[in-house]
C-alpha cells in the first residue's frame, strides 16, 4: 500500500474495465474480419508425431486431438473463431490438469495448443492482436492480484523495510525537485 495506490480496488476495477473495453474492440475487429482457417495440417503433423505410438503420453495426446477435432458444429474440427476459442479453452483446461501430476503430457499439449493458436493467428492477424491484448492484460491482472495477496502476508519486519524504502523514495523525489 505504501508504494502503490491506496485505492487498490479502484485501480484493479479500472484495469479490468480497460481490459474488457480493449478486448471487446479488438475481438470485434477479429470477428468482423474472420478469415477461414484449416487446422488439418496441424492435426496431420501431430498424427505423424504420435499416431503410431502407444503409451500414456501418446494416448492422452491423441485423445485430446480427437476431442479437439470433433468440437466443430458438424462434428468436425472448429471452422469459426468462436468454435476454435471454445475448443482451445478445453485444451487449455486439459493442460492445467496435466500440470499437476503429468508435466510431460502438459508440455506436449502446450506445444499442440501453440501450434493450433499459431495457425489461426497466421490466417487472422486481427484475432492474434486481440489474443495478445487479452493475454498481456490478463498477465497484468494476475500480477496485481499476486501483489495484493503478498501485501496481506507482510510481517512487522517487512512493513518496516517497506516504510524505510518509501521514506527513501520520498527523500529522493524531494532531492530531484
Amino acid at each position: 500500500r505504501t508504494l502503490g495506490s491506496a485505492d487498490y480496488d479502484g485501480v484493479a476495477a479500472k484495469h479490468a474495465s480497460d481490459l474488457a473495453d480493449a478486448g471487446s474492440r479488438a475481438y470485434g475487429t477479429a470477428f468482423a474480419n474472420e478469415a477461414p482457417f484449416n487446422l488439418t495440417n496441424v492435426f496431420d503433423k501431430w498424427a505423424q508425431k504420435f499416431g503410431s505410438y502407444r503409451g500414456p503420453i501418446p494416448d492422452a495426446v491423441n485423445t485430446e486431438i480427437r476431442g479437439f477435432m470433433t468440437t466443430g458444429a458438424n462434428g468436425g474440427p472448429p471452422v469459426t473463431l468462436e468454435g476454435f476459442m471454445f475448443a482451445r479453452q478445453g485444451l487449455g483446461d486439459a493442460i492445467e490438469v496435466a500440470k499437476k501430476d503429468r508435466p510431460n503430457l502438459a508440455r506436449e499439449l502446450t506445444k499442440l495448443y501453440n501450434d493450433l493458436t499459431g495457425e489461426v493467428a497466421r490466417t487472422n492477424p486481427a484475432w492474434k492482436a486481440a489474443n495478445d491484448i487479452w493475454r498481456d492484460g490478463k498477465a497484468a491482472q494476475e500480477a496485481m492480484e499476486a501483489g495484493s495477496r503478498m501485501s496481506t502476508r507482510l510481517n512487522a519486519s517487512s512493513r518496516q523495510n517497506l516504510a524505510e524504502f518509501a521514506a527513501a523514495q520520498a527523500d529522493g523525489a524531494k532531492a530531484l525537485a
